[in-house]
């Protein structure tokens, strides 16, 4: 509602009263308004009934356009006038968007041929007054934009039609020869692969057969936007640009318009004066080209004179036509897939350009790219024949080369081409640990022959070093990503690293790797493993969730970061490191980094860190693979725990003992409980002999680390006494022998225990069964007093504790 005055008010929506003329009929209808009078009464509107039809201009042109059509339909019966019938009823529509809706029906659907939509065209156009004198007129936007609609449809039939005559009446098929003296600018060198490739083409000649209606040229482009354009002569004429939905094979189609297109005299004048941008006719044909290869003469024929045909319209005063078509050649060219087609649409524009005097940058540029292209079709058919003898039920060859382009190859860095071959070498079956001995030479290998094929044009980045690095990291990028629990891949990546013979190379790898796959790791491995000691926990399923890595897993696991960080320290300890003597080839403008860049631009590993580190791997080594139940954070010192794990230590730093103090004592223990878990992985064989391989390699880092830790003589005799406990006198004797006067003297006092402890296991073994002995008074007091843990001792002949006790009264 709304105030009209103070004499009433306009109601929404009120009932009214409709006055069709009937008498004592009066039918109430919906409408939107009625009058409320100041005293409460409702005017209803009386409304004739004719009042309500449709406007009569609209309603005028839906009849028009029906005229139209049925005028169309049957042009037959009305002979040549219904054009000028049409017409008459075209200019009586006042709604323009109707009008050029209208027109477009008729063209689209087929109802008016090429001839009679040219004819209606041109009258439209005639009675258009902006066409008369634009600049003296001052016509409405809606105008100039229907106006240039017209001039738009009117151009491109225009243009299709008088192509498609031109092209029906000329008969010429081009030859070899032809095509010969076209690329008369070329080397023999350069054009010998593709004239082979047309020789071994089964291409049918009919492919080349233009099927475009002109319904679909000119749904192709798009006649609203730009109203006009200056052209070099001065005149004033359309803009029209292609559609960017275009169905490929419609795209397919208008290549081979614009090629045949430029066959024609004049061919020049007509691109120009079409109002078509050589760009997108470029952009069209090439793309074309690249995705739809056609191998036959007449096809190279004419793209050849298509390309040069686009070099040499100039389009203004200022031209820069030729720059910027070689930049969008450049757009389309290199992220194509890398072929003896691609080969053949460089070759072509190369010419095009000698053609035409372009710059001499441009050409050396695309020679360039040329021998790039030679010799990357070269090194994808060794790839794809060793491929197929390698595994020749293989499924389909061409996946694995559809994403390789120049711009993925040779413009992303000098390292590209050694991470192509790591991904080829990998599919075709080999690792980083077996390619040094399958590189040797000694016998034909798949590696040896791809390897020697690269090395023709990339030598320096198919070193066996450059290369085994590159392998060893993509294979560390699967553990990593895929499966964490695959440890026989982990061990091969690892294991490669010493087929490296570059010692910094070596170094400087080993640290990126530590860095980007297990410090982290590592340092969760740390944490999380003293939490499990500390309290009672889901240990499976976190390790699962957290590491990846499965908990029976990561015992092998730790054996394999520590044999790691043991090559690492033992390389650091020589001192300083040579200079490196590999590098990438350099062939690519793009200065990205890659893998060997990134290993040696780092900085030296600093050597206490990575002792600390490896002291760490030890601890958590064996106490997974031991199952100890020692918390590993109380065997370290509270600033050894801030450089590992980065984090403030007074969490773990108790509030009434000095935690740093206590290391020592917990180190102690630590070496014990280890010496005696070890011992038991000792095993007896026949005829009295031990197996104690296992021993010796878990007791390996401890020895070591207790060298770091300086407790060498303590864990020493804690080792040779744990052995006697264990009854393995003969293995105890053999360390003995090697101990200094004063890890003798701490040593006698243990095995003395032992001995006394044994001789109580052999009086008190049985209750059941009396033992006779003749023991010294004083002997009896010590024996008796050791019978708790006389089970401590394993069961030990007599003769071997003799055998002791002998030694020890003779030390």
């Amino acid at each position: 509602e709304f105030q009209v005055s103070k004499h009433g008010t306009l109601l929404k929506s009120g009932g009214v009263c409709l006055d069709d003329g009937t008498p004592r009929r009066h039918e109430a209808v919906h409408t939107f308004t009625s009058f409320l009078q100041p005293n409460g009464a409702i005017n209803h509107f009386h409304i004739p009934f004719h009042t309500l039809s449709m406007s009569s201009t609209a309603e005028k042109d839906i009849n028009l356009q029906n005229k139209i059509f049925a005028t169309v339909d049957n042009k037959s019966e009305e002979g040549e006038r219904f054009l000028e019938e049409v017409f008459r009823y075209f200019q009586e529509i006042r709604n323009l968007r109707l009008r050029t809706s209208t027109l477009l029906k008729l063209i689209g659907n087929g109802q008016l041929d090429l001839q009679e939509s040219l004819q209606l065209l041109s009258k439209l156009r005639g009675e258009n007054p902006s066409s008369k004198d634009e600049d003296n007129l001052a016509k409405s936007m809606e105008v100039k934009i229907y106006s240039n609609k017209l001039n738009k449809v009117y151009e491109l039939l225009n243009l299709y039609a008088e192509c498609t005559s031109r092209m029906e009446a000329d008969s010429f098929e081009p030859t070899l020869e032809n095509l010969t003296e076209c690329l008369a600018q070329l080397s023999e060198a350069d054009k010998e692969p593709l004239f082979k490739l047309i020789s071994d083409s089964s291409t049918d000649k009919d492919a080349l057969s233009l099927n475009l209606t002109a319904t679909q040229f000119l749904n192709a482009f798009d006649t609203d936007g730009e109203l006009m354009r200056s052209s070099a002569a001065g005149k004033r004429s359309p803009s029209i640009g292609l559609r960017k939905d275009i169905d490929p094979k419609i795209r397919q189609e208008l290549a081979k318009f614009f090629c045949k297109l430029s066959m024609l005299d004049s061919a020049e004048d007509i691109l120009l004066s079409s109002g078509i941008s050589t760009s997108e006719i470029l952009d069209t044909v090439l793309a074309s080209a690249l995705r739809f290869p056609n191998q036959t003469c007449q096809w190279f024929y004419n793209l050849a004179k298509c390309f040069i045909a686009l070099l040499t319209v100039k389009e203004g005063s200022d031209d820069r036509s030729v720059s910027s078509l070689q930049e969008l050649s450049k757009r389309l060219i290199l992220k194509a897939k890398i072929d003896e087609n691609l080969y053949c649409v460089i070759l072509l524009w190369m010419n095009a350009l000698r053609s035409v005097d372009a710059p001499h940058a441009y050409i050396d540029d695309w020679s360039r790219r040329l021998h790039q292209t030679t010799g990357m079709v070269e090194l994808l058919s060794t790839f794809k024949s060793l491929l197929a003898k390698t595994k020749p039920n293989h499924v389909d060859l061409s996946k694995t080369t559809s994403s390789y382009s120049l711009h993925s190859v040779y413009d992303c860095g000098n390292g590209r081409v050694t991470e192509l071959v790591s991904t080829w070498l990998h599919k075709l079956g080999s690792c980083s640990l077996n390619l040094p001995a399958n590189m040797d030479g000694l016998n034909e290998t798949v590696e040896l022959s791809l390897i020697t094929k690269v090395s023709d044009y990339f030598p320096k980045s198919m070193d066996v070093n450059v290369l085994v690095v590159h392998m060893a990291w993509d294979e560390l990028q699967t553990w990593h990503t895929q499966d964490r629990n695959d440890m026989a891949s982990l061990e091969t990546a690892l294991l490669s690293l010493s087929a490296i013979t570059c010692t910094k190379l070596k170094v400087m790898f080993s640290q990126l790797i530590w860095r980007t796959f297990f410090a982290k790791l590592f340092r969760d491995i740390v944490k999380r493993t003293d939490d499990f000691k500390k309290s009672s926990m889901n240990e499976t399923s976190i390790c699962d969730k957290e590491f990846g890595i499965r908990r029976d897993n990561l015992a092998c696991f730790l054996s394999l970061i520590l044999a790691f960080l043991d090559k690492s320290l033992e390389l650091l300890r020589f001192g300083e490191l040579p200079d490196v003597y590999v590098e990438y080839d350099n062939f690519s403008l793009n200065g990205q980094k890659h893998l060997l860049d990134h290993a040696l631009a780092g900085e030296p590993p600093d050597i206490d860190i990575l002792s600390l580190e490896h002291q760490f791997c030890v601890v958590l080594y064996l106490t997974w693979k031991l199952k100890l139940p020692s918390r590993p954070l109380k065997l370290f010192n509270s600033m050894e725990i801030n450089n590992l794990i980065k984090t403030n230590s007074t969490a773990v730093i108790s509030w009434f003992s000095d935690y740093n103090t206590s290391v020592r004592t917990e180190r102690i223990s630590w070496t014990g409980l280890v010496s005696e878990t070890a011992a038991g992985y000792i095993h007896r064989l026949p005829d009295s002999q031990l197996d104690s391989k296992d021993y010796k390699e878990l007791m390996a880092p401890v020895l070591q680390l207790s060298k770091v830790w300086f407790l060498s003589d303590v864990v020493r005799v804690g080792q040779c006494h744990a052995l006697y406990i264990a009854g393995f006198d003969s293995l105890g004797s053999e360390i003995r022998n090697t101990f200094s006067s004063l890890e003798l003297d701490k040593l006698g006092e243990k095995l003395m225990d032992v001995v006394l402890l044994r001789i109580a296991k052999y009086l008190h073994q049985d209750p059941d069964t009396a033992q006779v002995a003749t023991i010294p008074a004083e002997v009896v007091t010590e024996v008796a007093a050791r019978r708790d843990r006389s089970s401590t001792v394993a069961d030990t002949p007599l003769t071997d504790t003799r055998e002791l006790l002998k030694w020890l009264t003779e030390t």
